[in-house]
């Protein structure tokens, strides 16, 4: 499966090094403050797509994400992520989200040791991982 360079960089960085030690950006203790402080109630091991995708979600997403406007390069671009945070990227596994949307949830998951499980997991070829 192709992976964005976003999702394609982490899935190899999380397999190479310890994931709770990681800085994906400049903001990420600000990001997890904010993202645990206004999505508390989402579950980043297994994400349900309406928690992104539904009209209600959507709204209360806008101004998180506009917040990083001149922050984060690109911060509404799309970015795929994984669903189940166990698994690694695959068609059945990936949803469509902004890029800051990506790193609120990665940030958490390598906050809360969930991608280390995935530490010393061969990376996958670069054949799968290249952008299209």
């Amino acid at each position: 499966m192709a992976k964005n360079g976003q999702s394609s960089k982490l899935s190899n960085i999380i397999k190479a090094f310890d994931p709770s030690k990681l800085k994906l950006t400049n903001y990420d203790d600000l990001i997890y403050k904010e993202f645990k402080q206004h999505f508390k109630n989402i579950s980043i091991e297994r994400l349900n797509e309406q928690d992104f995708k539904s009209e209600i979600s959507k709204a209360k997403w806008r101004p998180f994400c506009n917040y990083y406007k001149g922050k984060i390069d690109e911060f509404n671009f799309g970015t795929l992520l994984r669903i189940d945070c166990n698994k690694d990227y695959s068609k059945e596994n990936t949803i469509l989200v902004t890029r800051i949307q990506f790193y609120a949830v990665e940030i958490a998951r390598n906050r809360q040791e969930l991608n280390k499980l995935h530490l010393n997991k061969e990376p996958q070829d670069q054949d799968d991982s290249q952008e299209r």
